[in-house]
């Protein structure tokens, strides 16, 4: 405990002077995520146990929330400015839904009759570009960013017609030069079923990657 106490306290840096900052967690700190994380929840008890109305639902990642207020606009703003009142240093911003929607992270979230439905969001400002294909990346990492995109697709989509267009990807990652062959093998291929083995390294090597080369040294080394 003594130990976090001083890596919590140690907010020391300069900027032509020296500072220390007073409230709130250092940005870059290992500790920083964990700590504020745990606070948010204290937060979360402080606001919502005491606020006389309060919403159907409350999610929080990390310090967005999304929230289901049934209760209409003037009780929604009250209970915004109880938010705002717990602690002064806690400022939390609102948006409210347009058009029946409203973006959460990276999933946009679409209010029908009877429920919510979910899509891929992509900001205004999305332009499409991604890891180019022809870049000095090993191949693995290539794969893993098809694998990613589709995965994203398949999970936050619910209705299927959402998600087939989602997951054509294959006109944005064309544009970033990857080839229709190797996006159709990543999206259709299953994955090794073999069990992984237990490795116990005697040592690590790390090298530059080098296309053509690492390779070899990563075949000689297993």
């Amino acid at each position: 405990m003594e130990l976090l106490e001083v890596c919590l306290r140690t907010t020391c840096f300069q900027v032509d002077k020296f500072f220390q900052q007073k409230d709130g967690m250092a940005m870059g700190k290992s500790l920083s995520p964990v700590v504020s994380n745990i606070f948010m929840e204290h937060f979360e008890k402080l606001a919502l146990d005491p606020a006389p109305y309060k919403p159907s639902l409350w999610l929080r990642y990390v310090d967005g929330t999304f929230v289901v207020w049934p209760l209409g606009p003037e009780r929604l703003q009250d209970f915004f400015d109880h938010l705002n009142s717990v602690r002064p240093s806690i400022c939390f911003t609102m948006e409210t839904e347009s058009d029946n929607a409203i973006s959460f992270l990276y999933v946009l979230v679409i209010r029908e009759e009877t429920a919510l439905v979910t899509q891929v969001y992509r900001k205004p400002t999305h332009t499409g570009q991604y890891l180019n294909f022809k870049s000095n990346h090993p191949p693995h990492v290539k794969r893993g960013l098809i694998k990613c995109l589709h995965n994203k697709a398949s999970t936050i989509c619910q209705d299927r017609r959402d998600l087939v267009k989602e997951i054509n990807l294959r006109h944005d990652l064309q544009l970033n030069s990857y080839p229709k062959g190797f996006i159709h093998s990543v999206i259709n291929s299953k994955g090794s079923r073999r069990p992984k083995k237990e490795k116990n390294p005697q040592c690590s090597v790390y090298i530059p990657y080098m296309k053509g080369v690492s390779e070899k040294f990563k075949r000689i080394g297993n």
